[in-house]
C-alpha cells in the first residue's frame, strides 16, 4: 500500500467529524479488499468481464458522458492524484481532462446534470480530507474547475444524483450525511428534502421500480445497527425498501437502458458483495469478494465498474450465444420432433382418465 494512502487515511480517522471518521473507514475498504487484487472478479453464468483500463492509480466514481459537448467518453475520478480522467470507449486511450490541483483534495462522484439551468455539466464531489469541509463543483466540457456549489462537511464520497423530472423536478439531490437528503437548485440554494441519513442515491430511471429515488442507509448511522435500503417519494417521505440488513452500502446504480432489465445494482463494503435487487427487495448477489468504487452502464448494453485496489476499470457484458450455436439448438429441438409426438400418442391409449369430482365439477 502506498505511503500516500496510509497518510490520507490516518488523518481522516483523526478528524474530530463522526462523518469523515466512518467515510474513511469506507474508503479505506474501498482501497483494500483482502485477496481481490489482481484477480479477475467472478461474474454470473451469462456475462462476461473482461478489463478495460488497468494502470490507474485511485480510480474512483466511473460515468459516461451523454453525447455532446463530453464527447460520449469515459470519465474517472482519480482519488489519490486530484483528476479526472478521459477514456476513449473505442481506442481506450487515457488523457488528463481536469488537473490536479483545481480540486481541495480529492475528487469523487461524478454525474452529469441536466440542459437548462445545469447547463448540462459535470458535477463533482470533491472530497476535502484536512479541513474537513466537502463541495460540489461542475467542470465544463475544457476541464475547468468551477469555484464550489454547495459545501458541507458531512457529503464526504456520498451520493449525488439529478432529478429525473416530473414530480422531483431536476434539481441535484445531495446525501449528506448526517444533515439528511438535501435538494440544491442551480444557484447553490439548498432546502432539506428528506430526513435521511443516506450514503448513496439512485433514481430509478425506468419505472419499473415506481420511478422513484432510492437511498443506502449506513448501519451504523442513527445508533439503530440497521442498514439498508429506502424508498424516497416525491414529499420527502421515506419507507423501507426489502430486508433491512445491508452493511455500509456505498456504490447504487440503476441500469437505464435494459440490457441488464432494467435493475437495481448494489456494492456493500463491509460485506464486499455486489447484489442485484429486485423490484420487490429480493437481493441476489452478482458478485462476491470484489470490491467496487465507481458503477456506470452505457446505451451499448455494457456495465463498468472501477477497482481501486488494483487500478482497473472493468467491463461486463450479457454473453450472447453464437448464430450457429442457436442453429444446432434449433435443428437438435426440430429432430426430436417426431419422437415426442410417437411417444405422446403412445400416451394417449394408455393413460387413465379420473371422473371430474362432482363437487369441483358439477355438472
Amino acid at each position: 500500500m502506498q505511503l500516500r494512502k496510509i497518510q490520507l487515511f490516518l488523518q481522516q480517522v483523526l478528524s474530530p467529524s463522526r462523518a469523515h471518521a466512518f467515510l474513511a473507514a469506507l474508503v479505506l475498504s474501498l482501497l483494500v479488499t483482502s485477496g481481490s487484487a489482481h484477480a479477475i472478479p467472478i461474474v454470473p453464468d451469462g456475462y462476461s468481464i473482461t478489463p478495460f483500463v488497468t494502470g490507474l492509480d485511485g480510480p474512483a466514481s466511473v460515468e459516461f458522458a451523454p453525447a455532446g459537448a463530453y464527447g460520449g467518453d469515459l470519465y474517472v475520478s482519480e482519488f489519490f492524484t486530484g483528476e479526472i480522467l478521459r477514456i476513449d470507449p473505442i481506442t481506450k486511450a487515457v488523457s488528463v481532462f481536469a488537473a490536479s490541483g483545481q480540486f481541495a483534495n480529492n475528487p469523487h462522484r461524478i454525474r452529469f446534470g441536466p440542459s437548462g439551468d445545469f447547463g448540462g455539466l459535470m458535477y463533482v464531489v470533491d472530497f476535502e480530507i484536512a479541513t474537513p469541509t466537502d463541495y460540489v463543483r461542475s467542470v465544463s466540457p475544457s476541464g475547468v474547475v468551477s469555484s464550489p456549489l454547495i459545501s458541507s462537511s458531512g457529503m464526504g464520497a456520498a451520493g449525488i444524483e439529478f432529478g429525473p423530472g416530473g414530480a422531483y423536478g431536476t434539481n441535484l439531490f445531495v446525501a449528506d450525511s448526517p444533515g439528511g437528503v438535501l435538494e440544491v437548485t442551480s444557484s447553490g440554494s439548498s432546502t432539506s428534502f428528506a430526513a435521511l441519513n443516506a450514503l448513496t442515491l439512485a433514481f430509478d430511471p425506468s419505472g419499473k421500480y415506481g420511478g422513484k429515488l432510492y437511498a443506502a442507509k449506513d448501519y451504523r448511522d442513527g445508533g439503530d445497527g440497521i442498514g439498508g435500503l429506502r424508498v424516497i417519494d416525491s414529499d420527502g417521505s421515506v419507507s423501507d425498501f426489502g430486508a433491512q440488513t445491508l452493511r455500509i452500502p456505498v456504490v447504487m446504480r440503476f441500469d437505464p437502458y435494459g440490457a441488464f432489465n432494467n435493475d437495481l445494482f448494489l456494492f456493500d463494503t463491509d460485506v464486499n458483495e455486489t447484489y442485484r435487487i429486485s423490484p420487490t427487495g429480493d437481493r441476489q448477489v452478482f458478485m462476491s469478494g470484489f470490491s467496487l468504487s465507481g458503477l456506470a452502464f452505457t446505451p451499448d448494453g455494457s456495465m463498468y465498474f472501477s477497482h481501486s485496489d488494483d487500478g482497473t476499470i472493468y467491463k461486463v457484458n450479457a454473453v450472447v450465444p453464437e448464430p450457429g450455436t442457436l442453429a444446432l439448438v434449433s435443428i437438435g429441438a426440430l429432430a426430436l420432433l417426431p419422437r415426442a409426438r410417437k411417444r405422446a400418442r403412445q400416451d394417449l391409449h394408455t393413460v387413465t382418465l379420473n371422473p371430474p369430482h362432482p363437487h369441483i365439477f358439477p355438472a
